[in-house]
């Protein structure tokens, strides 16, 4: 992975194609590809979805050499970190009180 240009470039579209699933399969709409592009809100979603795919790579990776968590425990895993991801993306940001000391 990452070595030969063809397959860098298979796993690239692999990759858009997914966050833009997960992106409509939340129920963002509009533009995917300005979303993506600008600066905006779904910029950061774009942002933290493609954070969780390089996440859900690792994961599935590791979790082939440790047999002693199971499936359910991955799978609960994944699903929280994907809505805690799409929750910080979405929320308003919160005040911080150091910056406002």
């Amino acid at each position: 992975i990452g070595v030969d240009p063809e397959v860098e470039a298979l796993l690239a579209v692999y990759r858009q194609q997914q966050v833009e699933r997960i992106y409509h399969g939340f129920g963002f709409l509009g533009d995917f590809a300005q979303a993506s592009t600008h600066t905006s809100a779904g910029s950061l979603v774009v942002l933290g979805l493609r954070g969780w795919l390089g996440l859900l790579d690792e994961v599935c990776l590791q979790w082939v050499q440790q047999p002693d968590v199971r499936r359910e425990q991955v799978v609960c895993f994944l699903e929280q970190s994907l809505q805690a991801i799409v929750t910080a993306t979405t929320s308003p940001p919160a005040a911080d009180a150091r910056l406002e000391a």
